[in-house]
């Protein structure tokens, strides 16, 4: 993390980044961190003994940093957006931050106790799990996803790997479904 609220990294697999981007999400929470993205070209000087951020320059660094201070902007009459994305290519630009800004929303609705159903039912995937864990019902963890809008929050970063498979190829990714690519990337 650097600057208090912001996150800083690479992702080798464009298309494993809405399950990257999830998980850092998961992992972070309640720190409201604000995450730039950018899409493009990385070059790697000879010092690999320093860190990425201090070895490694091109057109995805800059773009990174264009999308957060898109961020910082202050924008009237709408939610402050935490994620944004800048890309080399245009339809993964707009199709993405279109995305974003509504995982975004859905986001921001979440409880504290329905991120705690969603933290443990991503780590087991089982709903009875998740009861027993909590000491509750399953149709009170079920209601729970419900209402945080876990179901719109899959259905939307399985929407934005489907852009970025479809804009990239399936080559770009070392797995092909979702949940071998959330498991390769944490």
């Amino acid at each position: 993390m650097t600057a208090w609220d912001e996150f800083q990294g690479l992702v080798i697999a464009p298309v494993s980044l809405p399950w990257v981007l999830w998980d850092i999400l998961l992992s972070a929470y309640p720190v409201p961190l604000r995450i730039a993205i950018g899409g493009g070209q990385v070059e790697r000087h000879a010092q690999r003994d320093q860190p990425i951020n201090r070895s490694a320059t091109g057109e995805a660094f800059y773009l990174a940093r264009e999308a957060m201070d898109d961020l910082r902007k202050p924008r009237r009459g709408t939610l402050q957006a935490r994620i944004a994305l800048r890309w080399n290519e245009p339809l993964i630009e707009a199709a993405g931050n279109g995305i974003l800004r509504l995982l975004d929303v859905l986001i921001a609705r979440i409880t504290p106790k329905q991120w705690e159903v969603i933290t443990l039912y991503e780590q087991s995937r089982k709903q009875a799990d998740v009861a027993e864990a909590l000491g509750k019902s399953e149709s009170t963890v079920s209601r729970s996803l419900a209402s945080g809008h876990y179901w719109e929050i899959r259905a939307s970063l399985e929407d934005l790997e489907a852009v970025l498979r479809y804009r990239l190829g399936s080559g770009a990714s070392p797995a092909e479904s979702p949940d071998s690519l959330r498991e390769t990337s944490t």
